[in-house]
C-alpha cells in the first residue's frame, strides 16, 4: 500500500479545537514567551518561580474567591 496523503475538504471535527481551547492555547503560548523573557536561560530562577512563587499566586487568587 503506497503512502498517500490524506486530504479532507473540511477538517474533521476531532481535529478542531473549540474556540475556548484555542484561546487558552494562545494564552499559554503568550505566557511561555513572557516567562522566557523574564528568566532567560536561568533554570534555577525558573524552577523557583514554578515551585515556590506560582503556588503562592494561586493560593492568593483562591482566597479572593
Amino acid at each position: 500500500m503506497p503512502d498517500e496523503a490524506i486530504t479532507y475538504e473540511h477538517e474533521p471535527e476531532s481535529l478542531t479545537a473549540p474556540p475556548d481551547l484555542r484561546a487558552l492555547a494562545a494564552k499559554v503560548e503568550s505566557l511561555s514567551h513572557q516567562i522566557d523573557s523574564l528568566f532567560g536561560n536561568d533554570s534555577d530562577l525558573r524552577q523557583l518561580f514554578f515551585e515556590k512563587i506560582l503556588p503562592l499566586i494561586h493560593e492568593a487568587e483562591e482566597r479572593k474567591i
